[in-house]
């Protein structure tokens, strides 16, 4: 496939490997044994899967049954070199199609083995897949240009294998699978070295991922909701649930789906101006000027502040603030 050479100045092709027959028939062959080429450098085994899923080509079967006797190869392989490779692999038209070469491989039990436990994991209900394909689905559904969404996709529900109760009647649940999840993505993102804002923000991203919006949340609760994602990352945010509804049926979800809680939260913000302590019509120094003294309790009392205006924003004046806080200081000293 990648072993053919063009003759300058002819332009005369020299494929002396038959590539071309592999691009056509769609294959991914090794030159020569795939032993060999993959005992030279055991990172091939993982370029393998990911030009599976760039290109949609199946590996040839003598390279697949080659990769799992080359994992001790792959295991010494430099972190940040195979987090290079997954991330192109999420760069891939359908990254799915590479994961379930890992697998099979058993390559995503070396690299990744959160991932490769949560096959066979059945969830019931209303899903129709087990939590592997539920997330390699939602990957795959998030838009190839959000990469560190569809990394979210991906990981989202590493801990409900660690959450799962079964009740009498055969009911599961995973209560808290996405504080688990995050934090095992946390240690996935740490073990291959990826910069610390990616891991910041794609844990935030699963930690947050897990909002059912209903007609009655009140106005306050909305501004709770923006707060707790973050109003810049609202957009990534939607497509992750958006991404994560399809995965439970692997039907089409409507594109207003989320639409309701779009809308309201665009209305509540042409409304509303605060949404972080700094927003307040009080700072440290106000508070300091009134004898309350910098450090913990200050913060403490701040974030109290916040809570009240997301509640009340006609609150968010210095005199009413000023008059709470001093209160709260009283309370606390108390």
């Amino acid at each position: 496939m990648n072993a053919i050479a063009v003759e300058l100045p002819s332009g005369q092709l020299v494929d002396p490997f038959d590539g071309q027959v592999d691009i056509k028939r769609k294959l991914i062959r090794c030159v020569g044994a795939p032993s060999e080429r993959f005992g030279e450098d055991g990172l091939r085994p993982l370029r393998a899967a990911r030009f599976a899923a760039q290109l949609g080509y199946q590996l040839d079967h003598e390279a697949e049954i080659a990769i799992p006797k080359a994992l001790d190869k792959t295991a010494l392989v430099a972190p940040e070199r195979v987090r290079d490779e997954l991330d192109k692999m999420l760069r891939s038209p359908c990254p799915s199609i590479g994961f379930l070469v890992m697998e099979k491989t058993s390559l995503l039990s070396l690299l990744l083995p959160e991932l490769a436990c949560c096959r066979g994991v059945e969830q019931k209900g209303s899903h129709r897949f087990d939590v592997l394909d539920h997330l390699l689905h939602a990957c795959d559904a998030v838009p190839s240009d959000r990469v560190l969404v569809r990394l979210a996709a991906l990981l989202h529900d590493l801990g409900k294998p660690q959450t799962l109760s079964v009740d009498n009647e055969g009911n599961r649940t995973f209560f808290g699978h996405e504080e688990v999840s995050a934090r095992m993505a946390e240690g996935i993102f740490q073990r291959l070295r990826y910069p610390n804002a990616t891991k910041e923000y794609v844990v935030h991203l699963i930690k947050n991922h897990m909002f059912h919006y209903e007609a009655s949340w009140t106005d306050a609760a909305i501004r709770r909701f923006v707060v707790r994602i973050g109003e810049g990352n609202l957009a990534d945010a939607y497509v992750l649930r958006r991404a994560d509804m399809y995965a439970t049926t692997g039907d089409k979800v409507p594109r207003e789906a989320l639409s309701p809680l779009a809308d309201r939260v665009q209305e509540v913000l042409d409304r509303t101006n605060v949404l972080s302590i700094k927003d307040l019509a009080v700072n440290g120094r106000d508070l300091a000027g009134a004898g309350i003294v910098a450090g913990p309790r200050m913060g403490a009392i701040l974030k109290e502040l916040l809570e009240t205006v997301l509640s009340d924003p006609e609150m968010n004046e210095k005199s009413r603030l000023m008059e709470l806080a001093l209160n709260l200081e009283k309370r606390l000293q108390g």
